[in-house]
C-alpha cells in the first residue's frame, strides 16, 4: 500500500444506514458531494442527522460500496477494496477466521500484534493512545470507552491511514470528548487522514484543521 497523499470525491451520491455498538442508526443521504481531503488533517463534518455527514465517514472507510460518483486516491480511481486497505472505522477492530471459516473475536493485545508487518511495537501503541495494559487481553467491547483508543492503536498497527469516525454529538459525556481529541491527534502526527461527522463545531472545534458544512 502506497502513502497517502490525497483522497478526492467527486460527485458522490449515497444512501446507506450506518451502525456502531451503542449507537443509535439512522437512514443517511448524501448527494453529488466533492471534495479533496488531504493526509494529516482532522475533518469535521457538519451536518444534521441524515444529512450525509456519518454516511461519508462510513464510505471512507469501507463500510458501504453502493454509492455512485468516483473516489481517487492519489490521483488513481479507488474501488471498495482500495478503501479497505486505506480505511479505518474507529470502534470497531479486526476478527480472525479459525479453521472452519468462523470468525472468532480478539482481544486487544491479539489484536495490535496481528499484523506481522506493523511499523509500532505493542509498546509505542500503548503508550501512544494511553491505553491500560491491564484491559489489553480483554475484547474491545469489553473495555468501556477506552475502545475507542485502542480500536485507532489497532488501525495504525494494520497500517491504516484514512480514519473515520462514527457520528459524534454535543451529548457525548467529556470523558469521550477527551479521548476523541487524543486519538485525532495522535493520527494527525502519523500523517493519517481523521473524518469526524457531527451536528455541530462544540465538540471538536478545538482541534480541527477543516470544516465541511453539508447542505440537509
Amino acid at each position: 500500500m502506497q502513502q497517502l497523499k490525497n483522497v478526492e470525491l467527486v460527485d458522490i451520491t449515497l444512501r446507506c444506514r450506518p451502525k456502531m455498538h451503542n449507537f443509535d442508526s439512522w437512514r443517511e443521504n448524501i448527494s453529488h458531494f466533492s471534495y479533496e481531503f488531504m493526509p494529516g488533517k482532522i475533518y469535521a463534518i457538519v451536518s444534521q442527522p441524515g444529512g450525509g455527514g456519518w454516511a461519508l465517514s462510513y464510505l471512507l472507510s469501507a463500510k458501504v460500496s453502493n454509492y455512485t460518483g468516483r473516489i481517487f486516491i492519489n490521483q488513481e480511481m479507488a474501488h471498495s477494496k482500495d478503501l479497505l486497505s486505506y480505511g479505518w472505522y474507529i470502534g470497531e477492530g479486526v476478527r480472525a477466521k479459525n479453521n472452519f471459516g468462523l470468525v472468532r473475536k480478539l482481544t486487544v493485545r491479539e489484536q495490535l500484534i496481528s499484523c506481522e508487518l506493523s511499523a509500532f511495537t505493542i509498546e509505542k501503541l500503548v503508550d501512544l493512545f494511553e491505553l491500560s495494559p491491564s484491559r489489553l487481553d480483554r475484547e474491545l467491547k469489553y473495555i468501556s470507552n477506552e475502545r475507542w483508543n485502542a480500536s485507532a492503536a489497532i488501525g495504525l498497527a494494520h497500517g491504516k491511514q484514512i480514519y473515520c469516525f462514527p457520528w459524534m454529538d454535543d451529548m457525548w459525556k467529556e470523558v469521550i470528548k477527551v479521548r476523541l481529541r487524543h486519538c485525532s491527534e495522535v493520527l494527525k502526527q502519523n500523517n493519517c487522514l481523521v473524518i469526524i461527522p457531527t451536528p455541530s463545531l462544540q465538540i471538536v472545534k478545538d482541534f480541527v484543521d477543516e470544516v465541511i458544512y453539508l447542505k440537509s
